[in-house]
């Protein structure tokens, strides 16, 4: 229960940190936030979602039983990390 409360908190913390930022720092184009947020929300809900439930689909279908947890961390993360640092990726080749 700690540390649900606790992921909980750090989400929060974190989301009240984008606003934050996006409140400080941007003009008057509020139109534009509104179409960049309904763009990242498809765009989680219609693609995202549904490739991590059907890796995490074939994982438990595909590995042994004692390493599904350990094989679907370890794949959530590494997705994660590659979608933050694919744009770094991509903007060093040029």
């Amino acid at each position: 229960m700690r540390v649900r409360v606790a992921l909980v908190a750090v989400g929060i913390l974190v989301i009240g940190y984008g606003l934050f930022g996006l409140l400080a720092t941007s003009g008057n184009h509020p139109v534009g936030h509104a179409v960049f947020l309904a763009a990242v929300l498809v765009a989680h809900d219609a693609v995202l979602m549904p490739l991590v439930l059907l890796a995490g689909a074939l994982i438990g279908w595909l590995a042994p039983v004692p390493a599904r947890a350990y094989v679907r961390i370890t794949t959530a993360a590494a997705l994660a990390a590659g979608l933050v640092l694919l744009p770094l990726a991509l903007t060093q080749l040029r």
